[in-house]
């Protein structure tokens, strides 16, 4: 189901993309201090779209990095946790069978 829904996605912006060059194909130039460059305006907004998702990704990966890292520390606490409760649960058993039988 997710695969089928990642392919939806992906041929919807495809299309979106394609829609993008027909409907904006007209030239447009760019200055920016002393450079100067010419290109359609569709290829200037993706390239605008594509600069800003980079840069988001960037600036965000190091939250997400240490969120990461905040969940992989607790995951190993609780394991800590269960793993001596449990162990200590079995030996509780343990003493109650063996008193049991004496």
């Amino acid at each position: 189901m997710k695969r089928v829904l990642y392919l939806s996605l992906t041929a919807l912006i495809a299309f979106l993309l394609i829609m993008l060059f027909i409907q904006n194909g007209e030239t447009v130039e760019v200055k920016f201090l002393i450079w100067r460059f010419k290109s359609t305006l569709a290829l200037f907004s993706i390239i605008t779209f594509a600069s800003g998702s980079l840069l988001t990704l960037t600036m965000t990966f190091p939250f997400w990095f240490q969120k990461h890292k905040e969940v992989k520390h607790i995951q190993n606490e609780l394991n800590s946790v269960l793993m001596n409760s449990l162990s200590s649960s079995a030996l509780t058993d343990n003493n109650d069978s063996t008193s049991e039988i004496s």
